[in-house]
Parts: C-alpha cells; structure tokens; sequence
C-alpha cells in the first residue's frame, strides 16, 4: 500500500495509464521529511509550491525532481538558510531562488541533511 505523502516508481514495460482511487485526507496533516534520502509527495492532490504550503527545510537540503521525458533525474534544488527568512529557500543552479511545484500526484526524491522534521498542513475540501 502506498499512503498519501510517500513517492515511489513503478516501471512497466509498456505504456499504461494508472488511476488511484481514495478518500482526500483532510484536517491537521503531518509528513515526516527522515534524515537522508527518502521518497516524498504531498499529502495533499494539489499541485502547489511546497515552501508556500509549509515544507520544512533546512539548510543543504536538496529537492531533486523527476524528469519524465529524459527518464532521469532533473538538477537539484538546494536549500539556503542563511537565518533571513526573505532569502532562506530553495535555489536551482543559477542561484534563483524557486519554490518546486510538483504536479498532483508526483513525487520527488529529498535529501534532508538533519534529523527527521515534519511537513504540516492543514487541510479541507469544504
């Protein structure tokens, strides 16, 4: 079983169009980011920039997304905390500073340098 906010792959030898099917997890939501390397999605279907919804980041942490069409991984963002939280944030490799977006439904891999934080959010259809 795969529960909301966990990423994974799934590799099939021909195209194949998948539907998952669920309730929409609403109310006080927490996402563990552990130390390391780890498979993550939002909790939420939304597809909305991760530090505007809360993500936890810490400083050289990496948000490394999927490149689909090149069937490799895209160039890391990496996590600036310099203690201003204007310029605190991720950055691609030109130093812009961007909030990952990722679609409804994709995940990407994170590199969280630190002890494990939790990704909180709330949440509700109504």
């Amino acid at each position: 079983m795969i529960n909301p906010g966990e990423g994974f792959f799934f590799q099939s030898p021909a195209a194949q169009t998948l539907t998952f099917v669920g309730e929409v997890p609403q109310g006080n939501l927490t996402n563990s980011i552990p130390s390391n390397y780890s498979f993550k999605s939002s909790i939420v279907p939304q597809s909305v920039g991760v530090v505007s919804v809360g993500f936890p980041g810490v400083a050289d942490m990496q948000y490394i997304p999927w490149n689909a069409p090149g069937q490799s991984y895209a160039s890391a963002y990496l996590y600036y905390d310099v203690g201003d939280p204007a310029v605190n944030g991720f950055y691609d490799e030109n130093l812009v500073k961007v909030d990952p977006t990722p679609a409804v439904g994709e995940g990407f891999l994170i590199y969280n340098p630190g002890p494990t934080k939790q990704w909180g959010r709330t949440f509700s259809v109504n």
